[in-house]
């Protein structure tokens, strides 16, 4: 009989799968929706799980890659090698794990690729299964995905007065407020929408929501839409009213006006406060009448005739009138008849007579003082014993300090 050789070798292939978990947990849809800033931990699970006979796997270890880029890590093995002989033994599952902050908003798709080396060849996921890299084993569940989608939510608060000057306690000012969800990130739609969306102003209440600027009326205010609301009010003093803007994004977190976040579920959002400033006037009048003081000032005037003695030089009917004060009226004797400068009682201005005039009026004091200025035109009349008028005309500025007493 022919002595015979046994000669081993293994005829059977690796298997190996490679799960993966994350904190925090995919949702219902198995994507991971979390914010800007955000980080997210990925563990990966090697799990060797060939037929019996099949050797180790060694080398083994997990890359990463997104989709856009930049959202990566390099996984580190963190257990699992239970016999601590650097192989990957039939039935071990080893864990690596790293951790990415998400610092930019949009939908990352993460893969994770497992590697090991079995007799000299890489067990990997292939793209293309049969036309396999040299020296590679496909595994096709060597490879394992999510999405993560990273939303950042962002609001903006405008506010307006109208009218922007209004009267104390009488007109009405109309404040308009515009809520806009112009938040980015995550599926682009509904990943952004907000709800449980308010308006608070510390200076008017209560606010009223009219009909959307842009949007559908309805209690969810999606991403581009703007929700207006509107109070009214009157005013007592200038005032610069404060309206804060509030609601509800996808995660369940409040998104309002802060500076420092007051818990783990508020993001403090710069825009979601805005201010207006009313001024208040309180225009008013007041009427007084007065009158200045008043005085009588008497006016003296003369008239004389001039010409040569003689009867046919005679001067009838002599009369005075002043632009400033009537009627100016002889100044008679004691019988009342003739004028005090005729001298022989014939009622005719003879050659070298004097006749006097006189004239009163009332007068304006300047300034409210006991002073007054009167320029007075006095015009001369008479008649000449050819039926002739003579006239002669004369101004006259008076200045005078008058005392005035009242009763």
């Amino acid at each position: 009989m022919k002595d015979f050789e046994v000669i081993p070798f293994n005829t059977c292939r690796p298997s190996t799968t490679l799960s993966l978990s994350t904190s925090p947990a995919p949702n219902a849809g198995n994507d991971i929706l979390v914010h800007k800033g955000d980080s997210v931990t990925f563990t990966f699970t090697e799990t060797n799980d060939s037929t019996l006979g099949t050797s180790p796997l060694l080398n083994p270890s997990v890359t990463m890659s997104s989709t856009p880029s930049g959202a990566t890590c390099t996984p580190l093995k963190t257990g699992g090698d239970t016999n601590n002989d650097g192989k990957l033994d039939r039935g071990e599952a080893w864990t690596f794990a790293c951790s990415v902050t998400f610092n930019t908003a949009g939908s990352f798709t993460i893969k994770g690729t497992a590697h090991g080396t079995y007799n000299g060849q890489d067990v990997t996921f292939c793209a293309d299964p049969n036309n396999p890299p040299a020296n590679t084993l496909c595994d096709q569940d060597e490879q394992t995905q999510i999405v993560v989608r990273v939303i950042s939510p962002s609001t903006a608060l405008a506010k307006s007065a109208s009218p922007t000057t209004v009267r104390a306690n009488v007109d009405t000012v109309t404040y308009t407020y515009r809520e806009s969800n112009d938040s980015t990130g995550g599926n682009g739609t509904t990943d952004l929408d907000l709800t449980s969306v308010s308006v608070t102003d510390d200076k008017c209440t209560p606010l009223a929501r009219g009909s959307d600027d842009t949007g559908d009326n309805d209690s969810t205010l999606e991403v581009g839409e703007t929700w207006v609301f509107t109070c009214s009010t009157t005013l007592a003093a200038t005032t610069t009213n404060t309206a804060t803007a509030t609601g509800t994004d996808k995660l369940g977190f409040t998104i309002t006006f802060c500076t420092t976040a007051p818990n783990t579920t508020t993001i403090c959002d710069a825009q979601e406060q805005a201010q207006a400033t009313v001024t208040v006037i309180s225009p008013s009048m007041s009427a007084a009448k007065s009158a200045a003081p008043k005085a009588t000032v008497t006016y003296s005037y003369t008239m004389t005739n001039t010409a040569a003695a003689g009867a046919g030089n005679d001067l009838s009917n002599p009369s005075v009138s002043d632009d400033k004060c009537s009627p100016v009226v002889q100044d008679l004797k004691a019988d009342g008849v003739h004028n005090t400068g005729d001298s022989n009682n014939d009622g005719k201005m003879n050659s070298g007579e004097t006749f006097n005039f006189k004239c009163s009026t009332t007068v304006t004091l300047l300034n409210g003082t006991g002073t007054v200025s009167v320029q007075n035109t006095a015009t001369a009349t008479a008649t000449d014993t050819l039926g002739n008028t003579l006239t002669k005309t004369d101004k006259v500025t008076v200045n005078a300090t008058i005392s005035v007493t009242k009763p």
